[in-house]
């Protein structure tokens, strides 16, 4: 089937090598890169690339359907933070911690984060930005699955394997890739301020996020250290300044942290940062901030799909944003359960409704990670996304702060998204 606004392309010339992408894209990396097991892990995450250099393909979208698509999304994201600050300023601690179970945290440390995290809308601490996967209509209307506002992966390829690839196809210009210039236009660390970017070395996958986040936090001209979860430490008893600090330069200042660690991980660690928040929370900004926690939950969509409807459009654009996440069940046809928090395509299943029998649950396909099986589940009806030439070809959107900043997509077999079975596919614009 053929689509009138995405198609697939063969690329004529061979694309660059995981070397020649490593040299020329990572700054922050490359010192970990001199370590073996590190450099075993980044190649294997840049397999794909490698093994198809000579055999490659993009897709080539419409200029004026990605456009619209940036349109929506951003207009969404506007009204999905306004939501989440809303939500934030409706509900108590205690009811926040029904409403939106943080599975491993204990109540009392839920509680506080609760309250930090309001304080921090309150403030209006800025979030980087979110990632939205989405599927396509085959009429170019989009479905959301997900909003990844808490360590989302995958920016390095939509920003810097993207901007490479345009380079390799001749013109820069022919790209949905905002962020660079978005983060130089506004920069979220500002030239006074020092800001940590703190990862781990075991994921190939969370490599890039974080040496493009560190790229983009030098736009603002700040400070930018770069370093791994063992070297961040944190003394409790520290008042009047950030009590976080890395071990190896234990004296210098930290105005702003970014973490890849999910928010409750960050409050099941041994460190016991949230008991005293109301002490730090002056001396040290996160990205992203405890708010944003909430937008990545995913009962927070289907609490705004109740409240607000099951669609969202823009008057003038043709595209629509479908939207159809509930707590419940779907009663009638094939339905999609996932973990309201998780990562990595961990423990979705497709269900056949109805589909009880009496060793329980039937399902038609589950994900082979179960790393979140014991998370509570959202539901969502089966909205399959467009085949291109045999794969699935679900959308991706990065924003920065509310804006869309970067189109990408992922391409996939099967019936399910898994990190196994996947890879990123560039774009090119064309009108």
């Amino acid at each position: 089937m053929t689509f009138p606004f995405i198609a697939k392309k063969k690329l004529t010339q061979p694309f660059l090598t995981v070397q020649e992408i490593a040299d020329r894209e990572t700054v922050f990396l490359q010192a970990m890169l001199q370590d073996p097991l590190f450099k075993r892990n980044f190649l294997e995450w840049f397999e794909y690339y490698d093994k198809n250099r000579e055999n490659m393909h993009i897709y080539s979208v419409k200029r004026k359907w990605a456009e619209d698509i940036g349109q929506l999304l951003t207009g969404l994201t506007t009204e999905l933070h306004r939501f989440v600050k809303e939500v934030l300023q409706r509900h108590s601690p205690e009811e926040l911690f029904q409403l939106y179970p943080m599975p491993g945290v204990s109540q009392e440390r839920f509680i506080e984060f609760a309250k930090y995290a309001k304080w921090t809308a309150e403030q209006n601490h800025r979030n980087i930005g979110s990632r939205y996967d989405f599927a396509i209509n085959p009429s170019g209307n989009i479905f959301i699955y997900e909003i990844n506002a808490d360590t989302p992966s995958m920016l390095f390829e939509s920003m810097n394997l993207q901007n490479l690839m345009s380079e390799h196809l001749g013109n820069t210009e022919a790209q949905f890739n905002e962020i660079w210039e978005m983060s130089k236009d506004n920069p979220f660390v500002g030239p006074d301020e020092t800001v940590a970017i703190v990862t781990h070395d075991k994921s190939g996958e969370d490599f890039g996020s974080v040496e493009s986040i560190a790229q983009l936090a030098e736009n603002g001209g700040g400070t930018v250290l770069f370093s791994t979860l063992d070297d961040l430490m944190f003394d409790p008893e520290e008042e009047h300044r950030s009590p976080f600090f890395l071990k190896s330069i234990p004296e210098t200042e930290l105005d702003s942290l970014y973490v890849m660690l999910p928010w409750e991980e960050m409050l099941e660690s041994e460190m016991k940062i949230i008991e005293n928040w109301e002490k730090w929370c002056e001396y040290v900004n996160f990205f992203e901030p405890a708010w944003a926690w909430f937008l990545s939950h995913k009962f927070l969509l289907a609490d705004f799909c109740a409240e607000y409807g099951r669609s969202f459009s823009i008057d003038g654009i043709t595209p629509i944003i479908h939207l159809d996440s509930s707590r419940t069940p779907v009663a009638i046809g094939e339905y999609v359960s996932k973990p309201v928090v998780g990562r990595k395509s961990s423990d979705v299943a497709i269900h056949c409704a109805m589909s009880i029998g009496p060793q329980g649950q039937i399902y038609l396909h589950k994900s082979k990670n179960e790393t979140y099986s014991h998370v509570p589940m959202v539901y969502q009806p089966l909205r399959e996304t467009i085949k291109i030439d045999g794969a699935s070809a679900m959308g991706c959107m990065w924003t920065y702060g509310p804006s869309a900043a970067c189109l990408s997509f992922r391409e996939f077999d099967g019936p399910i998204l898994e990190v196994d079975n996947e890879r990123v596919i560039m774009h090119e614009l064309v009108d």
